[in-house]
């Protein structure tokens, strides 16, 4: 990323919109940049920090892989289309790791987002998508007090959300181990059938009588979270931009700029987490309001959780009631 960042590109934008340059550099503090633009849907947005596997084939986009290795020391933008074009806010991601198998194989990479930009103009879409961007950085509060509260009800909504889920998963559990019983019954009939009848064909695998296996690790979403964070504070490359504003609260442990950024991309980065949220994560560019984001969303998660649980027990007594009934 900083190899991209030190190149030196023409910075004169494309002829007929000079005043692009000149207001997106003084709003941001950054200079234009060329980038090549790698088109994907909006439902695929990669927040800071997270990984993506790709295969390219096509010509277009090897071409497209060629002039961002060479040009670009492999820094390229995720353009997330929409239904009225490219969303302006885009991942930069920068590759890892790359295979180019030729020209029947094409090219393995695995790449990772690093920050985001504005994408100010597109310059070229034939064969391929390059354009300008302007790199975007946070706006940082005065004062960290309040945004580490809120990071902290964050953290605990999160380990909130982990054990309503985790109950969620015993009650399916619970049902699973109901529906080995009619299975393990099932299976009696059958063997039953096959004693009493010779000329029964042999008893065969069926897959409805497979035992549910109870060994797969559960990943719950702080487990999700706390890899979401450190992917986010180790790929930060701007942290470093920002000194920490100085507290007022003596002894008390409190977050630093950079674990407050990685912690407000981690909390969008768990399972079920609504696209338009994540989206709209990226999209802003302010640090404490992007954590208060987080604390909204993550309470409507939490929310949901509490009401699916209730949903379930009630389904749970008027099941037991119809039983009741019928013995």
């Amino acid at each position: 990323m900083s190899e991209w960042r030190d190149i030196l590109f023409n910075s004169n934008l494309p002829s007929g919109r000079p005043e692009l340059r000149e207001g997106i550099s003084a709003e941001v503090g950054q200079l234009p940049r060329e980038v090549t633009v790698l088109p994907f849907p909006c439902d695929e947005v990669l927040l800071q920090g997270e990984t993506k596997e790709l295969h390219l084939y096509e010509e277009r986009f090897t071409k497209l892989f060629d002039k961002c290795i060479n040009e670009h020391s492999g820094v390229f933008a995720m353009g997330l289309i929409s239904d009225s074009g490219i969303i302006q806010t885009v991942p930069l991601c920068e590759v890892e790791t790359y295979n180019n198998m030729g020209d029947e194989l094409g090219i393995f990479v695995s790449a990772r987002v690093v920050g985001r930009a504005a994408l100010v103009d597109i310059t070229n879409q034939v064969p391929y998508i390059t354009g300008v961007c302007v790199e975007i950085t946070d706006k940082m509060p005065v004062n960290l007090d309040l945004p580490n509260m809120v990071a902290g009800n964050v953290e605990n909504t999160i380990i909130q959300i982990s054990a309503l889920e985790q109950k969620l998963k015993k009650d399916s559990e619970g049902d699973n181990d109901r529906d080995s019983k009619m299975r393990d019954k099932m299976l009696r009939y059958k063997l039953d059938a096959i004693f009493y009848d010779d000329k029964s064909p042999k008893l065969e695998k069926d897959e409805d009588l497979e035992e549910v296996s109870d060994d797969e690790e559960f990943f719950d979403s702080n487990d999700q979270f706390k890899f979401a964070y450190q992917n986010a504070l180790f790929h930060d490359t701007q942290g470093y931009q920002f000194s920490t504003p100085s507290l007022d609260t003596e002894g008390v442990d409190q977050r630093d700029v950079q674990t407050l950024t990685a912690l407000s991309w981690a909390a969008f980065c768990v399972d079920n987490m609504d696209i338009s949220f994540r989206i709209q994560a990226l999209d802003c560019d302010d640090l404490f309001d992007r954590i208060k984001l987080a604390s909204y969303t993550l309470r409507e998660r939490k929310a949901e959780l509490e009401s699916n649980i209730k949903l379930r027990k009630k389904v749970d007594i008027d099941s037991k009631k119809d039983e009741e009934e019928a013995s």
